[in-house]
């Protein structure tokens, strides 16, 4: 069963797990990320096939999510790490930006720049 959270979520509840979530605006960047769903500790991150990693931010509203076992759900797809899927968005630098978190990032989360998921496109039904 997957939750479905909109409108307020508590930070400080464990109901998005890991998730880093922030508030979804009718504006996206337009650009297409491929890559991979990796879970690494508290902390879940898109792969690219170099590669380089950019932690996923979710929109909300428009994920739904169970956190045991993972599965994330944007735009009808549903992924699991190890999934493979493009990821529209945009990245954006974690120092300095004025992102309108909803649950930031946490601290153990090590890189410098963050995807903001807008859409997410099933790689096996984009080939």
């Amino acid at each position: 069963m997957l939750a479905t959270c909109q409108g307020q979520l508590d930070p400080s509840s464990n109901a998005s797990g890991s998730l880093v979530l922030y508030r979804a605006s009718r504006g996206s960047d337009g650009a297409l990320l491929e890559g991979r769903l990796v879970a690494d500790g508290e902390c879940i991150y898109i792969e690219n096939q170099a590669g380089s990693r950019f932690l996923a931010a979710w929109p909300l509203p428009g994920t739904a999510w169970n956190p045991d076992p993972l599965v994330v759900s944007v735009s009808g797809v549903r992924l699991r790490p190890g999934s493979v899927a493009f990821f529209a968005g945009g990245e954006v630098p974690l120092k300095g930006s004025r992102i309108d978190w909803v649950q930031p990032p946490r601290a153990g989360c090590v890189t410098e720049k963050a995807w903001l998921v807008h859409t997410v496109y099933d790689s096996a039904r984009s080939t």
